[in-house]
């Protein structure tokens, strides 16, 4: 049986460049044959993008437009139009910053969902990783669940340190949603939802939306909870 066409997908900005490299040797170490990768810059100028070109990346340009949120959202459309025009089977993103192990695209895959993400923590220093995974020193994971606002609309919110830990290696959970840190998406659902944003909101991203279109729609979201060594960063 042919293995499934993956489209390998990183959203970046010339902020992240530091990482640039560990992210794409981790990229060549993933176990798997069936795949494209490409890089979609959105910084202000085009001066690292053309960085990136200059050392072989595939890599693409995209208009910033007025924040972060907007920029990140153009690069995601970007791949969704270019993974369209292709005959992918999946869109895996990874973020630049995110290093999952080489096992991360067969693991994923062999869910055999249609969105199935990994589990990984927001907003700490890479020295206190091993104690986060010890349980000594645990932060946020980046999943979302359904709440209440005081309004009365529905919107999402990040679950706490205590869910997070709760959360942490107990195999595939059902979930309203996660980061796109390092998440595969089927293609019937690329083809259905386009990313968005919503400059009325300065502390939602594409994500957040994403996964409330497929709650409306009534399709299940999944997130792989076992330890896949992610190697987290502070978010900034």
């Amino acid at each position: 049986m042919n293995e499934p066409k993956i489209l390998i997908s990183s959203p970046i900005y010339d902020k992240k460049d530091y990482c640039i490299k560990k992210h794409l040797k981790c990229i060549k170490e993933i176990d798997y044959n069936n795949y494209e990768h490409i890089i979609v810059d959105n910084s202000e100028t085009e001066k690292f993008y053309k960085e990136l070109k200059s050392m072989g990346v595939n890599a693409y340009h995209v208009d910033r437009g007025g924040n972060s949120r907007q920029g990140i959202n153009n690069s995601m459309n970007f791949i969704r139009e270019y993974f369209m025009k292709g005959d992918y089977d999946y869109m895996f993103i990874v973020e630049t910053d995110l290093f999952p192990d080489k096992n991360i695209i067969k693991r994923l895959l062999n869910h055999k969902k249609a969105v199935v993400g990994s589990y990984y923590l927001l907003g700490f220093e890479k020295d206190v990783w091993m104690e986060c995974i010890s349980g000594l020193q645990f932060q946020r994971a980046c999943i979302f669940k359904l709440d209440r606002k005081d309004n009365g609309n529905l919107g999402t919110k990040n679950i706490s340190k205590e869910e997070s830990h709760e959360y942490f290696r107990t195999g595939l959970r059902q979930i309203h949603g996660c980061g796109l840190g390092a998440t595969l998406i089927r293609r019937d659902i690329i083809e259905r939802f386009p990313f968005w944003t919503d400059s009325r909101f300065n502390n939602k991203h594409h994500d957040v939306y994403f996964y409330m279109d497929l709650h409306n729609a009534g399709e299940k979201e999944y997130v792989d909870t076992e330890f896949s060594e992610l190697t987290p960063v502070t978010f900034t």
